[in-house]
């Protein structure tokens, strides 16, 4: 008898300092849950919780709050409030879909409809955007694929289960901007239909210099169009143009190659096939000018990652000290890429000890002025792209080399994001004004750092790194999710 009274005082003195987890393993013994002093306590745990779920999953902690949750269905009381908290988040994370699916991006959308049910969240409406952003993925990834066909009868299949589910009372706000998605894939597709056609006609023929143009044309409608890729590689092979010299510093006006320490070039009267070059790239019409050189070849692949702050909007975190800015078209996969008309490569941004130089490849200004060398950018620099793009350059914080860039001319960038961040060492996000990534309504900064090859996060408030509590420093992986009192921050690797 006086063992479990002992216990209980235990499991009340654990519930009074709020050590809720101590109280919850003392009250799991199910001879002292038989006794109703025990029982009246649980009811108390099980209300505790209750408030903490509500607490945790309106800052954004949803992980936590889930688990929370969890205890009270654990505990067996107040179980209706546990499911009404349940239902309120149900209704937030339907509206969250909603949105990103009304914004075209249906990958975002699945991501957290994924993660949702994860945690047990379900309802008709959610699984019927799960079902949109399913098949609407899919037909993109069928189109990127070169697979038009299979691309249309899947975003066919979407607005068909979309106007099913409408029918039966699901969101029908959502019609218009998927058949405006369904004419895109559709103009998309046909645009490489035509392409495919003037491609075989052209490989047939052996006319290489229109079987360039018609692969990029193709590339550009179906980026992951792997014969037209193979047909590409192979006018390259047959024209001579596979072999791209690799980056050279550009020289002042009157240096030598010797004084730069390299072997002079070949002029082209020792180059027998220069003239023939020359007239091919000139007859590819996505060639950039003869004076400007590539600097992206051989860069391996991007080092990128994708923060979706909530509440507060995404930005693309780029890792790397050099970027290339260009259209994701023709196969090209740019590091910051962009959906306007610019070239594949436009420019490359270079970090040189905190420094930050732009070099043209195509046609770039700099706060209105013709660029057509490097340029140092400091801040609030506007760069143009082209005749239409522009994106302002700025680095927030006054000890940090990390930059931002926002496009302003309202064009996009594939992931979409509401800016760029060049990540140097660190990044901050907070509701400071010196926060690379401002978050406004934010008590705390979120500290994005490298350390040891890994990204890793800190921050002075209570921090919940993938649903567990972390003290001190974490080590992010390829997707983790981030919680605190006040925010709730999702990574991604793209």
């Amino acid at each position: 008898m006086l063992q479990w009274r002992l216990k209980l005082r235990e499991a009340r003195q654990a519930l009074q300092a709020g050590r809720y987890e101590e109280a919850l393993g003392a009250l799991n013994d199910p001879q002292l849950r038989e006794f109703l002093p025990a029982k009246r306590l649980a009811d108390d745990l099980a209300q505790k919780y209750a408030d903490r779920a509500a607490r945790r999953i309106e800052w954004g902690q949803s992980c936590a709050g889930f688990a929370d949750l969890a205890a009270v269905d654990q505990l067996g009381v107040h179980r209706d409030r546990a499911d009404a908290i349940r239902l309120e988040y149900t209704g937030r994370v339907e509206q969250q879909a909603h949105d990103r699916l009304a914004a075209g991006a249906p990958d975002s959308a699945l991501a957290l409809l994924r993660r949702s049910k994860r945690r047990g969240v379900d309802s008709p409406t959610l699984r019927l955007l799960g079902e949109v952003a399913r098949l609407w993925a899919e037909s993109l990834e069928q189109l990127d694929s070169g697979d038009g066909a299979r691309a249309a009868a899947g975003m066919q299949g979407c607005l068909a289960v979309l106007r099913s589910g409408a029918a039966g009372g699901a969101p029908a706000q959502l019609l218009p901007p998927l058949q405006r998605a369904h004419d895109d894939l559709a103009e998309r597709a046909e645009r490489h239909r035509r392409a495919s056609d003037t491609l075989r006609s052209a490989a047939s023929g052996r006319d290489w210099s229109a079987v360039l143009r018609a692969a990029d044309d193709a590339l550009a409608a179906a980026p992951r169009d792997a014969e037209a890729a193979r047909l590409r590689r192979r006018a390259w092979r047959e024209l001579e143009l596979d072999e791209t010299r690799p980056y050279q510093p550009l020289r002042r006006e009157g240096e030598s190659d010797r004084m730069n320490g390299r072997a002079p070039r070949p002029s082209d009267h020792r180059r027998p096939d220069a003239r023939r070059l020359a007239r091919a790239i000139r007859d590819t019409s996505h060639a950039p000018p003869r004076s400007k050189e590539d600097t992206s070849v051989g860069k391996p692949p991007a080092d990128r990652r994708m923060l979706w702050v909530d509440s507060v909007g995404g930005f693309l975190v780029c890792l790397d000290d050099e970027i290339v800015i260009g259209q994701p078209a023709g196969g090209a996969t740019p590091d910051l890429p962009i959906l306007a008309d610019i070239s594949r490569r436009h420019a490359v941004l270079r970090r040189q000890n905190g420094t930050y130089v732009l070099e043209p490849i195509g046609s770039t200004k700099l706060d209105g002025e013709p660029l057509t060398g490097p340029a140092v950018l400091a801040a609030e620099h506007v760069i143009q792209l082209g005749d239409s793009v522009r994106i302002r350059f700025a680095k927030p914080h006054a000890l940090s080399a990390t930059a931002r860039l926002v496009i302003e001319s309202g064009h996009k960038t594939a992931p979409s994001a509401d800016a760029v961040l060049l990540m140097a060492e660190s990044c901050v996000l907070g509701p400071g004004r010196h926060s690379h990534a401002w978050c406004r309504h934010w008590s705390a900064d979120l500290v994005l750092y490298r350390q040891d090859g890994e990204l890793c996060c800190r921050s002075s408030a209570p921090l919940t790194v993938d649903g567990r509590q972390v003290e001190g420093p974490a080590t992010l992986g390829e997707s983790s999710r981030l919680e605190g009192q006040d925010f709730s921050v999702s990574v991604e690797l793209v």
